[in-house]
């Protein structure tokens, strides 16, 4: 079939800086040359466009007070400009993100939620749909898509801006977003920004094998070079819709442009665009889940490490009603290193308000671990903000067969975009029958099916009895559990409940897991160690019934316990610094210096590795920032212990560059650089000149820090740095951002750091010399 899809418009801050030769944040021009935004409207609408962007980017009111006069007034343009043409277009909300970090280092989850819902109410009923773009935090694009579903009944379209290697700057791979997003309702997902079309076709292959939403796509024109100061976009029109073409054959609904392209980009795309032919779809429903930068379809046994849950553990039981998260959390990076390919967290305890702490167990669980995690608890509350706050796709532990239970559960459960577990056991308790938990599976999967949830989604659990309670218990488990998977649903055990009041746990426990991986089990609730373990043949003799219970303990009075040193190891200062631990490095330290040893070597060894790891791409933004916390602590401590101060390592001043509002970057070098021994002195964002020249004059020693997200204020940076050189001829000046390029830094005397990484490396060079 040919292409019937819809044609997006191009950019808008380049080319009013095209236009006009002023550097200025795009939306500035709502108010002071209204003609010119419209005019471009006008233009991208005569070269075929049928979707135009307001010029609503940066209208955030965590960008700037004036945001919902900005905003209308953009809006007002766009359908000014929607009457004058003549031509039924559509006029997108355009939303970017709130230029913050989440978390710790910048704003809640909650104040970004807000921030959108604000933007999104300011417009109502002056666009047709809500076009969230250029995001790099799946949190944040979360809040974003929440907000403007809870706001406005239009179209919410969603997308994310990823480097070449498929992934976002703080580790969102397209996968992850693509599962996000579509479970949590948004209409349409895309990629945007950063690469150009080329690279996109790649990115985009990956986006459409895991969704079945209408999908868009609006690359640069390419990647920009700045030449004698300016930023030079050098892939042609012609070249663009070519390029383009591999997108629209895949199936995209909808294509456009972004930075760097035209009116002539948008001309030459349309009618290319209308000459393809497009594939159908061969999307397939897989159920996966994910975290921001890992996804998992459960299959085959996958291992859900078990360890955070109190049941049975007085240590972790002591923690928690001492509300000691860092022993909850430092759980989280020992079983992934494990082997665990999902994490069950439950910190429910009697006496304890476990919905008050599971915010910020999750939050810091997904600045530590990759793998996706699992929101286990019995309360609705706690379960609510456990979704709420967590970055990806998360599984539900649980309901059971009443009524009442799945009526409080299962909405919130589709609302989140999550999966599922049913215990088969209702208010008569847990039937002994195969065929009675078999009647309670059936119920729970058509009350989710009613509610929105796919099969797929569901995770039935038959319930694992201890066999030294009762001989048989482990084969009517497994039976029960083969006649489940004929539904069409998955399956989940908590495996370790088989060997209680039993010696050699670990090797019942290994039988147990392989009878029901046999069985067909998809997913294990199960310590990681025993992953890979080999049960002994008497465990599974005694599980099939086939030699007694007293047989068994004969056998395990004679044989050794497996080994677990994995769970008792002792834990160094580097492995702390890497699982993002804190409280460990801080009492590690501490006996260090006891000890009379300065562990200054040990904690930048570790933070070295996790650079290491950083870039090779085994790592991601938000372990590189929890790694730098958790040295802070220790170097805090040393500093507090020894009298030195944090200043005497070095200062670095930091700013975004005059006209540019895209103070995210900035944010992260800051976060990140401040944790390694720095002092940071943040000047903020739309820094002028003399700003930047009263602070070094302050300040001196020292080294400058600039940043530039956009193209248009690229040229900002040159100008501020040939002004610093006139006072400051050796000052060494440290540059970078989305758009800043080595030849660039290079050619204004700088030096390039692609990201906070870079930039601490760099420090550390300064330092030494």
């Amino acid at each position: 079939m040919n292409f019937d899809g819809l044609i997006l418009d191009g950019a808008m801050g380049s080319l009013l800086l095209e236009r006009s030769g002023i550097f200025a944040s795009s939306e500035t021009f709502n108010a002071s040359n209204p003609a010119l935004v419209k005019q471009i409207h006008l233009d991208y609408i005569q070269a075929g466009a049928n979707v135009i962007f307001a010029n609503t980017f940066g209208c955030n009111p965590q960008k700037r007070e004036d945001y919902a006069v900005m905003l209308r007034q953009a809006l007002d343009i766009a359908q000014a400009a929607k009457e004058e043409s003549g031509k039924n277009v559509k006029i997108a909300l355009d939303v970017g993100p709130t230029g913050k970090i989440l978390g710790k280092a910048g704003i809640s989850f909650d104040l970004a939620y807000d921030s959108f819902a604000q933007v999104v109410r300011a417009g109502e009923g002056k666009y047709d749909m809500v076009v969230i773009e250029t995001m790099t935090d799946l949190a944040e694009m979360r809040a974003a898509i929440l907000a403007a579903k809870d706001n406005t009944d239009r179209p919410v379209w969603a997308s994310m801006s990823f480097e070449k290697g498929g992934h976002t700057a703080f580790g969102c791979s397209v996968e992850s977003f693509a599962v996000t997003a579509t479970a949590l309702g948004a209409d349409a997902v895309g990629i945007n920004c950063s690469v150009g079309p080329i690279e996109c076709a790649t990115l985009f292959a990956r986006l459409t094998e895991n969704t079945q939403l209408p999908t868009f796509v609006k690359p640069n024109a390419g990647m920009p070079q700045i030449y004698r100061g300016k930023s030079i976009y050098s892939m042609t029109a012609e070249a663009f819709a070519k390029a383009m073409g591999p997108i629209v054959q895949r199936g995209a609904s909808a294509v456009g442009g972004c930075c760097g392209t035209t009116p002539a980009y948008i001309a030459a795309l349309c009618q290319a665009a209308n000459a393809q032919n497009v594939a159908k779809s061969l999307y397939t429903y897989r159920g996966i889940l994910c975290s921001q930068s890992k996804t998992v379809i459960p299959q085959g046994g996958t291992v859900i490490g078990e360890r955070i849950n109190p049941t049975g553990k007085k240590r972790l039981q002591a923690a928690i009603h001492e509300g000691n998260l860092d022993y909850v959390v430092a759980l989280g990076p020992k079983q992934e290193e494990e082997g665990a390919e999902m994490l069950d967290v439950n910190i429910g305890l009697s006496g304890t308000k476990d919905a008050d702490s599971i915010q910020e167990v999750v939050e810091r669980l997904q600045c530590v671990v990759n793998t996706p995690l699992v929101i286990d608890s019995s309360s609705a509350k706690t379960i609510e903000k456990g979704l709420r706050y967590y970055a990806g796709r998360a599984l539900v532990n649980s309901v059971n067969g009443e009524d009442g239970v799945m009526d409080e559960i299962l909405p919130l459960v589709k609302r989140y975009g999550a999966a599922v577990v049913g215990l088969t056991l209702d208010k008569n308790g847990i039937p002994d029958t195969v065929e009675g938990r078999l009647a309670i599976a059936e119920k729970i999967l058509s009350r989710a099916e009613a509610c929105g949830i796919a099969k797929e989604d569901v995770y039935i659990d038959c319930l694992t009895m201890a066999e030294g309670a009762g001989i048989g218990n482990a084969r009517l488990t497994v039976e029960c559990l083969q006649r489940v998977k004929r539904l069409g649903c998955r399956t989940v055990l908590g495996v370790s409940n088989i060997s209680y009041g039993m010696p050699l746990r670990e090797d019942l426990n290994a039988a147990f897991l392989q009878m029901a991986k046999e069985a067909g089990l998809d997913a294990a609730i199960v310590n990681p160690i025993y992953k890979g373990l080999k049960p002994s043949k008497e465990a599974l003799s005694f599980l099939q019934g086939e030699i007694r219970a007293d047989d068994y303990i004969a056998y395990a009075a004679r044989a050794t316990t497996a080994d677990e040193k994995t769970t008792t190891e002792a834990v160094t200062i580097e492995d702390a610094v890497r699982r993002g631990d804190g409280a460990t490095v801080k009492a590690l330290t501490a006996k260090e210096i006891e000890k009379g040893n300065n562990p200054t070597p040990l904690i930048i060894a570790a933070l070295d590795e996790v650079g290491v790891r950083y870039e090779q791409g085994k790592f991601f933004l938000p372990q590189l920032i929890a790694a730098a916390d958790a040295a802070k602590a220790g170097f805090d401590l040393l500093y507090a212990k020894t009298g030195e101060s944090a200043e005497c390592k070095g200062k670095l001043v930091i700013a975004t560059v005059k006209g540019d509002v895209h103070d995210i970057g900035k944010n992260i070098v800051k976060s990140v650089v401040a944790n390694y021994g720095y002092k940071v002195v943040d000047l903020g964002k739309d820094v002028p000149t003399e700003k930047i020249l009263e602070s070094l004059e302050k300040e001196m020693p020292c080294v400058l820090g600039l940043s530039a997200l956009m193209t248009t204020t690229a040229e900002n940076m040159a100008d501020i740095v040939r002004e610093v050189r006139k006072v400051y001829p050796v000052l060494d000046i440290l540059v970078g951002g989305a758009v800043i390029t080595p030849a660039f830094a290079e050619e204004i005397g700088c030096v390039y750091c692609r990201d906070a990484a870079a930039t601490v490396r760099e420090m550390n060079r300064i330092q030494n010399r």
